[in-house]
């Protein structure tokens, strides 16, 4: 099933490196069906490269934990440490 062919170390870093490519596709494939997703190669290929969630950024992370702590202020926190 797609592997190189040879004994050098060359040959057996490749196969490595397509063993390992070879299970993450799995790994996203199993992920989209045992969540009761439609799977289809381009949702496994998004999954795979990472773009199905868009990662929150530094800037909305601190926006939403300042929210959060100016909610506690006077409650558990301190107003200066905000």
């Amino acid at each position: 099933m797609g592997c190189t062919t040879g004994r050098s170390r060359q040959a057996g870093q490749s196969n490595t490196r397509l063993h390992h490519t070879r299970y993450r596709i799995e790994r996203c494939y199993d992920a989209l069906f045992f969540d009761g997703r439609t799977v289809t190669p381009q949702k496994a290929r998004e999954l795979y490269l990472g773009k199905e969630h868009p990662r929150d950024g530094i800037v909305r992370f601190f926006r939403s934990h300042n929210g959060e702590f100016g909610r506690m202020v006077g409650a558990t926190g301190r107003k200066h440490t905000l």
